[in-house]
């Protein structure tokens, strides 16, 4: 025998009030999913970013290791005669594209930089006195603009002394 369940309920009150809610929950959830991923896909763009930065700022300070290892062996040269200055003369800025050791290394600070300039590479030779601070510090400026436009700068002071061999 069937028995029948007979609802105190008017009939579509309350079948009517939650028609439809699941499908709201379903949008809010969508909603917030996709605020989410967007948020993810904004911050992979600054991380993709500072990592590019940080591989160039590396490779601007491994070109300035290589030219002062390039410097100290010019400084050597001549040996068993006395180690001086005068021979890395060629590595000032103004002369350094003369030198085919030195134009070597502006090649290559070219081709690794993104438009990677040798701002300055100075130092005073005229310092004799090996007892100064001053005797056999260079100092050396790269720029280089990366392909978003923004542009950086790599100073460093390094010193070739020739007093230290």
């Amino acid at each position: 025998m069937k028995t029948l369940h007979h609802s105190h309920r008017a009939p579509g009150i309350g079948v009517r009030s939650t028609a439809g809610f699941a499908l709201i929950e379903v949008m809010v959830a969508v909603l917030l999913f996709a605020i989410g991923i967007l948020g993810i896909v904004g911050l992979q763009a600054s991380m993709l970013q500072t990592q590019t930065d940080s591989k160039v700022r590396a490779e601007a300070a491994n070109l300035v290791d290589e030219v002062a290892a390039l410097m100290w062996s010019e400084v050597n040269k001549g040996k068993p005669a006395p180690a001086t200055l005068a021979n890395i003369v060629q590595f000032k800025a103004g002369a350094c594209a003369g030198d085919p050791t030195c134009n070597g290394w502006l090649t290559k600070l070219r081709a690794t930089l993104p438009g990677g300039t040798l701002d300055q590479l100075s130092f005073d030779e005229t310092i004799t006195d090996s007892s100064d601070a001053n005797y056999g510090q260079v100092t050396i400026q790269l720029s280089w603009t990366l392909p978003n436009g923004a542009a950086h700068k790599y100073i460093t002071t390094f010193n070739v002394s020739p007093s230290t061999i």
